[in-house]
C-alpha cells in the first residue's frame, strides 16, 4: 500500500526570514514567489492523526523540495514516507541556506513536534560565497539545538553541484566534517558517496542527474530516500 504524499508546509514566515536575511539580495525574488505560490497550491496532509513517533521533519533546500525537478510525489521525502510508513513533512525551500535553516529551526521543531529531523543543505551557502568554516558553524549550531531538544537528527552530506574548484573544495571540507559525526543522536546520511560519479567525484552520476548537474532526478530521489531509510534502521 502506497502512503499518502508527504505534508508540504508553506512556512510563509520562513520565506519572510529569507527576505530579511543578509543573504536576501542573493536570492532570486521571482524564485521565492514561485515556491510561495507552488507550496500554497499543494494540498497539505494533516499531522494531527500522527503521534510524534511517526513523524519525520525534512528541512532543506531545493533538493528536499524536489519540485520542479521531480513531481511532488517523487521527492525523497515522499519516497521515504512510502519506505518507512511514517509521516514525512517536507519543508524544503528553493534557495534556502543552512544559515536560514538554523534561524528557523526552533520554530519548525516546535510547530511539527517530530521524532526525527533530516537536514539537507549547505550548497547554497557555498554558492553565495560563504566559507566552509561558516557553513560548519551553522550546522554545528543546528546540531546543538537538536541535542538540547533531545531530537535525533539525520545529516546529509553535500551533493556535487558543478561548482568551481575553490567552491567544491569547500563542499568537500564540509563533508569531511559531517562524516566525523557519530553518536546516538546524529545519523550520517552520505548522499554524496551514493549519488556522485564514480570517476569524477565532483559531479553527479548521470544516472541520478536531473540535467542541471546539481539536482537529482527521480532515481536520485529514490536513492537518497533509501540511504536515509537504511541509516535510520542501522541506528
Amino acid at each position: 500500500m502506497v502512503a499518502s504524499p508527504p505534508s508540504f508546509a508553506a512556512h510563509m514566515s520562513l520565506v519572510k526570514d529569507m527576505r530579511s536575511s543578509p543573504l536576501s539580495g542573493l536570492i532570486n525574488s521571482k524564485m521565492v514567489c514561485y515556491y510561495e505560490d507552488l507550496m500554497n497550491s499543494i494540498e497539505r496532509t494533516s499531522a494531527s492523526g500522527h503521534p510524534r513517533g511517526d513523524r519525520i521533519l525534512a528541512i532543506g533546500d531545493s533538493i528536499t523540495l524536489g519540485v520542479p525537478y521531480v513531481p511532488p510525489d517523487a521527492t525523497f521525502p515522499a519516497f521515504l514516507q512510502d519506505m518507512t510508513g511514517k509521516e514525512v513533512i517536507n519543508i524544503g525551500v528553493g534557495g534556502l541556506t543552512l544559515a536560514e535553516m538554523e534561524m528557523g529551526f526552533d520554530a519548525n521543531v516546535e510547530e511539527h513536534d517530530p521524532s526525527l529531523v533530516i537536514i539537507e543543505g549547505g550548497i547554497n551557502d557555498i554558492e553565495y560565497g560563504r566559507s566552509s568554516e561558516e557553513v560548519i558553524g551553522d550546522l554545528a549550531s543546528i546540531l546543538r539545538k537538536a541535542h538540547q531538544k533531545k531530537i535525533p537528527i539525520a545529516v546529509c552530506t553535500l551533493l556535487p553541484a558543478s561548482l568551481d574548484a575553490g567552491s567544491d573544495e569547500s563542499r568537500v571540507e564540509v563533508n569531511v566534517w559531517i562524516r566525523r559525526l557519530s553518536d546516538k543522536e546524529r545519523i550520517l546520511v552520505d548522499i554524496d558517496i551514493e549519488l556522485r560519479d564514480s570517476i569524477q567525484s565532483d559531479q553527479l552520476s548521470y544516472m541520478y542527474d536531473s540535467g542541471d548537474h546539481a539536482h537529482p532526478n527521480l532515481e536520485g530521489m529514490k536513492r537518497i530516500a533509501k540511504s536515509i531509510s537504511s541509516a535510520i534502521q542501522a541506528k
